[in-house]
Protein backbone atom coordinates (compact mmCIF):
# COMPACT_ATOMS: atom_id res chain seq x y z
CA UNK A 1 0.00 0.00 0.00
CA UNK A 2 1.13 3.54 -1.25
CA UNK A 3 0.81 6.65 1.01
CA UNK A 4 -1.10 9.78 -0.62
CA UNK A 5 -1.05 13.58 -0.58
CA UNK A 6 -3.81 13.25 2.25
CA UNK A 7 -1.94 11.06 4.33
CA UNK A 8 0.92 13.30 4.22
CA UNK A 9 -0.76 16.20 5.03
CA UNK A 10 -2.96 14.81 7.96
CA UNK A 11 0.49 13.64 9.32
CA UNK A 12 2.45 16.68 8.93
CA UNK A 13 -0.44 18.61 10.62
CA UNK A 14 -0.70 16.21 13.79
CA UNK A 15 2.87 16.65 14.17
CA UNK A 16 2.93 20.23 14.02
CA UNK A 17 -0.54 20.69 15.45
CA UNK A 18 -1.66 23.22 12.21
CA UNK A 19 -2.54 23.34 8.70
CA UNK A 20 0.70 23.25 6.86
CA UNK A 21 2.09 23.92 3.36
CA UNK A 22 4.68 21.25 2.06
CA UNK A 23 7.01 20.00 -0.67
CA UNK A 24 7.83 16.53 -1.19
CA UNK A 25 11.49 16.36 -1.87
CA UNK A 26 12.82 13.20 -0.93
CA UNK A 27 11.23 9.61 -1.61
CA UNK A 28 12.76 6.72 0.56
CA UNK A 29 12.09 2.93 0.84
CA UNK A 30 13.97 0.49 3.09
CA UNK A 31 13.41 -3.42 3.16
CA UNK A 32 9.57 -4.16 2.64
CA UNK A 33 8.97 -0.48 2.06
CA UNK A 34 9.77 -0.87 -1.54
CA UNK A 35 6.50 -2.07 -1.72
CA UNK A 36 4.68 1.37 -0.80
CA UNK A 37 7.38 3.68 -2.67
CA UNK A 38 6.32 1.49 -5.50
CA UNK A 39 2.38 1.38 -5.21
CA UNK A 40 2.85 5.40 -4.66
CA UNK A 41 4.88 6.06 -7.73
CA UNK A 42 2.59 3.73 -10.16
CA UNK A 43 -0.62 5.30 -8.92
CA UNK A 44 0.69 8.66 -8.97
CA UNK A 45 -0.73 8.81 -5.09
CA UNK A 46 1.40 12.22 -4.22
CA UNK A 47 3.03 14.83 -6.41
CA UNK A 48 6.30 13.84 -7.60
CA UNK A 49 7.31 16.54 -9.50
CA UNK A 50 9.48 18.90 -7.29
CA UNK A 51 11.07 15.10 -6.15
CA UNK A 52 14.95 16.16 -6.16
CA UNK A 53 15.83 12.36 -5.68
CA UNK A 54 14.81 8.50 -4.63
CA UNK A 55 16.55 6.53 -1.82
CA UNK A 56 16.59 2.76 -2.20
CA UNK A 57 18.25 1.11 1.01
CA UNK A 58 19.01 -2.48 0.00
CA UNK A 59 15.67 -3.26 -1.18
CA UNK A 60 15.61 -3.16 -5.21
CA UNK A 61 13.98 -5.89 -6.60
CA UNK A 62 12.85 -6.35 -9.70
CA UNK A 63 8.93 -6.76 -8.87
CA UNK A 64 7.62 -5.99 -5.82
CA UNK A 65 4.04 -4.43 -5.62
CA UNK A 66 4.16 -3.81 -9.43
CA UNK A 67 7.65 -3.50 -11.58
CA UNK A 68 10.51 -1.41 -9.64
CA UNK A 69 11.63 -0.14 -13.25
CA UNK A 70 8.33 1.14 -14.52
CA UNK A 71 7.86 2.99 -11.29
CA UNK A 72 11.42 4.77 -10.99
CA UNK A 73 10.92 5.43 -14.87
CA UNK A 74 7.18 7.28 -14.44
CA UNK A 75 9.05 9.11 -11.17
CA UNK A 76 11.84 9.90 -13.69
CA UNK A 77 9.11 11.17 -16.52
CA UNK A 78 7.38 13.92 -14.51
CA UNK A 79 10.19 14.93 -11.93
CA UNK A 80 12.68 15.13 -14.78
CA UNK A 81 15.96 14.35 -15.84
CA UNK A 82 17.44 16.22 -12.49
CA UNK A 83 16.07 13.15 -10.32
CA UNK A 84 18.55 11.51 -8.51
CA UNK A 85 17.91 7.96 -7.48
CA UNK A 86 19.71 6.13 -5.10
CA UNK A 87 20.04 2.46 -4.58
CA UNK A 88 22.49 0.69 -1.49
CA UNK A 89 23.41 -2.66 -2.65
CA UNK A 90 24.12 -4.15 0.64
CA UNK A 91 22.64 -7.99 0.74
CA UNK A 92 21.14 -10.69 -1.46
CA UNK A 93 18.09 -11.13 -0.20
CA UNK A 94 17.72 -7.38 -0.09
CA UNK A 95 17.80 -7.39 -3.99
CA UNK A 96 17.26 -8.81 -7.23
CA UNK A 97 20.52 -10.03 -8.40
CA UNK A 98 21.71 -11.55 -11.76
CA UNK A 99 23.82 -14.70 -11.90
CA UNK A 100 26.98 -12.33 -11.35
CA UNK A 101 25.17 -10.91 -8.24
CA UNK A 102 24.79 -7.69 -10.56
CA UNK A 103 21.81 -5.77 -9.48
CA UNK A 104 19.20 -7.05 -12.06
CA UNK A 105 16.87 -3.81 -12.42
CA UNK A 106 20.45 -1.32 -13.37
CA UNK A 107 21.40 -4.25 -16.14
CA UNK A 108 18.21 -4.37 -17.59
CA UNK A 109 17.21 -0.79 -17.39
CA UNK A 110 21.18 0.56 -18.25
CA UNK A 111 19.49 4.39 -18.61
CA UNK A 112 17.64 4.55 -15.03
CA UNK A 113 20.38 4.63 -12.32
CA UNK A 114 23.96 5.76 -13.24
CA UNK A 115 26.96 3.85 -12.22
CA UNK A 116 27.21 7.18 -9.74
CA UNK A 117 23.63 6.53 -7.83
CA UNK A 118 24.72 2.53 -6.95
CA UNK A 119 26.65 2.48 -2.93
CA UNK A 120 27.88 -0.88 -3.03
CA UNK A 121 28.36 -2.24 0.30
CA UNK A 122 27.93 -5.65 -0.41
CA UNK A 123 29.07 -8.06 2.42
CA UNK A 124 32.13 -5.64 2.71
CA UNK A 125 34.20 -6.62 6.02
CA UNK A 126 34.42 -3.11 6.79
CA UNK A 127 30.81 -2.43 6.44
CA UNK A 128 29.73 -5.32 8.36
CA UNK A 129 32.75 -4.54 11.28
CA UNK A 130 31.10 -0.76 11.38
CA UNK A 131 27.53 -0.92 11.63
CA UNK A 132 28.15 -4.59 13.98
CA UNK A 133 30.65 -2.50 16.22
CA UNK A 134 28.30 0.88 16.39
CA UNK A 135 25.19 -1.90 17.37
CA UNK A 136 27.17 -2.69 20.45
CA UNK A 137 28.30 0.46 21.42
CA UNK A 138 24.59 1.90 21.80
CA UNK A 139 23.88 -1.86 23.82
CA UNK A 140 26.57 -0.94 26.28
CA UNK A 141 25.38 2.61 26.45
CA UNK A 142 22.04 1.06 26.86
CA UNK A 143 23.16 -1.50 29.69
CA UNK A 144 21.97 -3.72 27.28
CA UNK A 145 25.91 -5.36 26.84
CA UNK A 146 28.93 -5.99 29.00
CA UNK A 147 32.21 -7.08 27.47
CA UNK A 148 34.59 -9.20 29.77
CA UNK A 149 37.51 -7.28 30.32
CA UNK A 150 40.75 -8.76 28.79
CA UNK A 151 38.21 -11.38 26.52
CA UNK A 152 39.00 -11.00 22.24
CA UNK A 153 35.87 -9.42 22.03
CA UNK A 154 36.76 -6.86 24.68
CA UNK A 155 40.42 -6.38 23.04
CA UNK A 156 38.74 -6.67 19.32
CA UNK A 157 36.45 -3.46 20.61
CA UNK A 158 39.23 -1.03 22.00
CA UNK A 159 41.05 -1.92 18.82
CA UNK A 160 37.93 -0.79 16.80
CA UNK A 161 37.30 1.73 18.98
CA UNK A 162 40.64 3.57 18.44
CA UNK A 163 40.19 3.77 14.64
CA UNK A 164 36.53 4.68 14.51
CA UNK A 165 34.94 7.89 14.17
CA UNK A 166 33.25 9.35 17.20
CA UNK A 167 30.38 10.80 15.41
CA UNK A 168 27.85 8.20 13.92
CA UNK A 169 26.38 10.51 11.37
CA UNK A 170 29.68 11.73 10.06
CA UNK A 171 30.70 8.72 7.52
CA UNK A 172 29.91 9.31 3.68
CA UNK A 173 29.63 5.90 2.27
CA UNK A 174 30.54 6.70 -1.44
CA UNK A 175 32.30 10.00 -2.73
CA UNK A 176 31.21 9.58 -6.21
CA UNK A 177 27.42 8.80 -5.08
CA UNK A 178 27.60 12.23 -2.86
CA UNK A 179 28.83 14.38 -6.12
CA UNK A 180 26.56 12.92 -8.01
CA UNK A 181 24.02 14.20 -6.14
CA UNK A 182 25.11 16.97 -4.29
CA UNK A 183 27.50 18.26 -7.22
CA UNK A 184 30.41 18.42 -4.77
CA UNK A 185 32.89 16.98 -2.72
CA UNK A 186 31.43 15.66 0.61
CA UNK A 187 31.91 18.24 3.92
CA UNK A 188 35.49 18.05 4.91
CA UNK A 189 34.12 17.42 8.20
CA UNK A 190 33.11 14.12 7.47
CA UNK A 191 34.98 10.67 6.87
CA UNK A 192 35.19 8.68 3.21
CA UNK A 193 34.25 5.02 4.55
CA UNK A 194 36.16 4.01 0.90
CA UNK A 195 39.52 5.86 2.87
CA UNK A 196 38.75 4.85 6.35
CA UNK A 197 38.20 1.03 5.30
CA UNK A 198 41.04 0.85 3.08
CA UNK A 199 43.66 1.94 5.63
CA UNK A 200 45.93 -0.29 7.20
CA UNK A 201 45.08 0.09 10.94
CA UNK A 202 41.11 0.02 10.09
CA UNK A 203 41.75 -3.44 8.49
CA UNK A 204 43.83 -4.36 11.16
CA UNK A 205 40.83 -3.43 13.65
CA UNK A 206 38.30 -4.66 10.90
CA UNK A 207 39.92 -8.36 10.96
CA UNK A 208 40.13 -8.64 14.87
CA UNK A 209 36.55 -8.07 15.51
CA UNK A 210 35.28 -10.08 12.19
CA UNK A 211 36.84 -12.57 14.00
CA UNK A 212 34.57 -12.27 17.07
CA UNK A 213 31.36 -11.88 14.69
CA UNK A 214 30.67 -15.62 15.19
CA UNK A 215 26.45 -16.59 14.98
CA UNK A 216 23.73 -16.11 17.15
CA UNK A 217 24.30 -19.69 18.32
CA UNK A 218 27.24 -18.78 19.72
CA UNK A 219 27.08 -17.28 23.54
CA UNK A 220 28.76 -14.14 23.53
CA UNK A 221 29.73 -13.38 20.03
CA UNK A 222 28.91 -10.22 18.12
CA UNK A 223 25.93 -11.73 16.15
CA UNK A 224 24.22 -13.16 19.79
CA UNK A 225 25.03 -10.25 21.57
CA UNK A 226 22.96 -7.87 18.85
CA UNK A 227 20.24 -10.17 18.12
CA UNK A 228 19.59 -11.91 21.55
CA UNK A 229 19.49 -8.31 23.05
CA UNK A 230 17.23 -7.43 20.13
CA UNK A 231 19.11 -4.22 19.82
CA UNK A 232 18.02 -2.74 16.38
CA UNK A 233 14.64 -2.67 17.79
CA UNK A 234 14.10 -6.51 16.95
CA UNK A 235 15.14 -9.83 16.80
CA UNK A 236 17.24 -11.16 13.55
CA UNK A 237 19.60 -14.03 12.56
CA UNK A 238 23.50 -14.24 11.26
CA UNK A 239 23.84 -12.49 8.22
CA UNK A 240 20.86 -10.13 8.90
CA UNK A 241 22.70 -7.57 10.26
CA UNK A 242 24.45 -6.29 6.60
CA UNK A 243 20.74 -5.40 5.80
CA UNK A 244 19.11 -4.44 9.26
CA UNK A 245 21.92 -2.23 10.69
CA UNK A 246 22.35 -0.04 7.26
CA UNK A 247 20.46 3.05 8.33
CA UNK A 248 21.19 4.03 11.61
CA UNK A 249 25.01 4.48 9.92
CA UNK A 250 24.12 5.81 6.60
CA UNK A 251 19.93 7.09 6.51
CA UNK A 252 21.34 10.62 7.19
CA UNK A 253 23.35 11.03 4.04
CA UNK A 254 20.38 11.73 1.42
CA UNK A 255 16.84 11.89 3.73
CA UNK A 256 16.16 16.03 4.44
CA UNK A 257 17.89 17.40 7.94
Amino acid sequence: MGIGELDVRQLLETAVGRPVSYTISVLAAFSTGINGLNQTLVHDLVDVSRVERIVIYDCLYEQSSGSTAAALGRARSKAGLNLKIIAYKCTTGGNSLDSAQNLSVVMKNPALIPTAGIINLFYIPAYTALITFRAIVSGIADGLVTLTAGSPLEKAFVAMEAITPPIRNSMVSSNATWRHVFGGAPPSATVSFEKWAGEKATQLAVRKWMAELGSTKKPGSIRDLIWSNRLPGWPGGDGEENHDLLLPDFAWEYLPA
